[in-house]
């Protein structure tokens, strides 16, 4: 690299870009720390995780629990699904299996996810900034627990933008993104005091940067050691060329 170049991924993060390598990381902190890694629902990674995850349903391959299927390398919303039997999961193919939160927060009834801007400037030491900004994408369906019958309704369930925005109930939001389908999470913190009191909102902007932390954290020894690795290398043959032209 140049010394006026710039990357915007440290090297050794896709070990959380991609969802199984995250799941792993993730599940191996919280069998260390159980109560700090309890923040994220059950998860296998497949098939690596298959006999644990079979045992979860019964004889015939049916269960009671609903658990959410996501390809390792998707993005978009593609291949994603909610079953409630094993015959419906691909076994051979690399995905990752959670169980499916069957009550969460909603907003004006219906399902939110939010995105989250979060700047790494260093890995030795661990430096992170989290913006006080970001997004919040709605569901453009109404939530109802799921059943059997409404499992494939992708707009009630899933809140990925690409799905959502081809519904015909899809809201653009305006400018100062306090309304529609997509909005801003500046606005999603005020809704939060408004329903929940100041206390509860600060306490849960504290969570959410902490969240953050513990995800890097999670692969902290290995962001570390590719990030020397890396530099370490470039920097001896930037000294080789050097000396060579010398």
């Amino acid at each position: 690299m140049k010394g006026w170049q710039r990357i915007n991924h440290f090297p050794g993060m896709s070990t959380i870009a991609r969802k199984a390598r995250m799941a792993t990381n993730l599940e191996k902190m919280r069998r260390e720390f159980p109560k700090e890694y309890s923040f994220y629902p059950r998860t296998w990674v497949l098939p690596m995780e298959l006999g644990d995850f079979r045992a979860q349903f019964d004889s015939k391959g049916k269960s009671s629990k609903v658990y959410i299927i996501k390809p390792d390398a998707g993005c978009q919303g593609k291949g994603i699904f909610l079953t409630q039997e094993l015959d419906k999961v691909n076994t051979t193919e690399s995905i990752v299996a959670q169980q499916y939160i069957r009550k969460p927060l909603l907003i004006d009834e219906y399902k939110f996810d939010l995105r989250l801007y979060v700047l790494v400037t260093s890995c030795s030491p661990l430096r992170v900034f989290l913006f006080h900004d970001g997004l919040v994408r709605l569901c453009t369906e109404s939530y109802v627990k799921p059943t059997a019958e409404n499992l494939g309704d992708r707009c009630m369930h899933l809140t990925n933008y690409a799905i959502n925005k081809r519904s015909e109930n899809f809201v653009a939001g305006d400018s100062a993104g306090d309304e529609g389908s997509k909005r801003s999470l500046r606005w999603f913190m005020e809704w939060v005091a408004l329903n929940y009191g100041d206390k509860r909102a600060a306490l849960l902007w504290q969570r959410m940067g902490s969240l953050c932390v513990k995800v890097l954290a999670s692969i902290l020894p290995n962001l570390q050691r590719e990030y020397a690795n890396t530099f370490e290398r470039a920097k001896h043959l930037k000294d080789f060329r050097r000396r060579a032209e010398a």
